[in-house]
């Protein structure tokens, strides 16, 4: 930017002249960025970025998807799939740098799947992340499913599964998933396939190779760690915080030689990847397992379509305030309407009820 179109905040600081030049110079850039975007291509010249209050839409006028909701006319479906640094006209309270990037994301994710599939457009299924496959899919349900009335912040205590979203896996979660988006290239795609299958392998085998006290018991005590009183499996082994792949393999030979045949012809810290994915997941199995038994149970409530199902106002079996939320929200399935604050167990549950299940 030129020294002539800098902003300064000279006299005209805080007088409408300044955030005329304001919106003026933002306009620009995001203009500028969405041209650079493929997916956001072509932006009309007449959808203009949002700034500050005056254009806000409520976190909850959304869907996950983040597409406006049809309830709000078609002009604004149409706006909010256009490009810019997130969708237009923009949710209040997703000024903090934490949203922008994820949001913005999840919007040019839909708009290339719509550029794709051109028959999708009116009615195609939208792509959305679960809370148990991304924190953007929890700070995106978070806004739309509860609101804000405050600057939100995306903490990762927000998240009920994040043991399932650990950055070891970010790519077996996501990249198959980027694939079928068109993303990810069919080279990227197999690359993480083979990753898959050598952790699955190297997980197998200490699943099943087993370990006799008086070969491994000098080497155990070497370690700081309790020496064996009877057999156990290698998995179980490594369950002990003090043994790990690094410090047991020059004892167990066949482990050392299960190690050096993961993929010999890639790079060393793509193996350590690999080893070290292996290990978390026999690590922390137990903590892993009632996670997923968790997310499957909300999975099941996130299957039951009620988006047309009930009349909220009239719906006297469940509470007010329950009704009151609703309504105002909106929510596409059960699972989501079991989240907003002030609908309770038993009002799903009564729900189930009403529809038969």
């Amino acid at each position: 930017m030129s020294q002539s179109d800098t902003l300064t905040p000279n006299s005209s600081f805080r007088t409408p002249n300044f955030f005329r030049q304001l919106r003026q110079h933002h306009g620009g850039e995001h203009q500028r960025a969405a041209e650079i975007l493929p997916a956001a291509q072509p932006v009309s010249q007449d959808h203009r970025p949002a700034q500050d209050g005056e254009d806000a839409l409520q976190a909850h006028q959304q869907g996950r998807d983040r597409g406006v909701r049809k309830a709000l006319g078609h002009h604004l479906q149409r706006v909010a799939h256009t490009a810019g640094h997130d969708a237009a006209p923009e949710d209040r309270h997703g000024r903090g740098f934490d949203l922008r990037p994820g949001r913005g994301l999840g919007n040019q994710r839909n708009h290339a799947r719509d550029k794709r599939h051109h028959h999708e457009l009116n009615g195609g299924e939208p792509f959305i992340l679960s809370r148990n496959e991304a924190y953007i899919g929890v700070l995106i349900d978070d806004l739309v499913t509860k609101g804000v009335d405050e600057p939100y912040r995306m903490f990762t205590s927000r998240a009920e599964y994040r043991i399932l979203l650990r950055q070891d896996d970010a790519d077996m979660r996501l990249t198959e998933k980027s694939y079928q988006l068109g993303l990810a290239t069919k080279e990227r795609f197999n690359r993480t396939e083979e990753k898959r299958k050598q952790i699955e392998q190297l997980i197998e085998f200490c699943n099943t190779f087993s370990l006799k006290p008086a070969l491994i018991n000098d080497a155990l005590e070497s370690l700081g760690t309790t020496p064996l009183s009877q057999g156990i499996k290698l998995s179980d082994l490594l369950g002990r915080p003090q043994i790990s792949f690094e410090n047991i393999q020059p004892h167990i030979k066949p482990l050392k030689k299960a190690i050096e045949n993961i993929m010999p012809d890639a790079a060393e810290n793509y193996k350590k990847e690999i080893i070290e994915a292996a290990e978390i997941r026999i690590k922390y199995a137990g903590y892993i397992s009632r996670e997923q038994q968790a997310a499957e149970k909300m999975i099941r409530l996130e299957n039951i379509k009620i988006t047309g199902k009930f009349d909220y106002p009239n719906l006297s079996q469940i509470s007010i305030e329950a009704r009151q939320k609703l309504q105002a929200i909106q929510p596409v399935t059960l699972g989501q309407a079991s989240r907003i604050p002030g609908v309770s167990p038993s009002d799903i549950n009564i729900m189930l009820v009403l529809l038969g299940r």
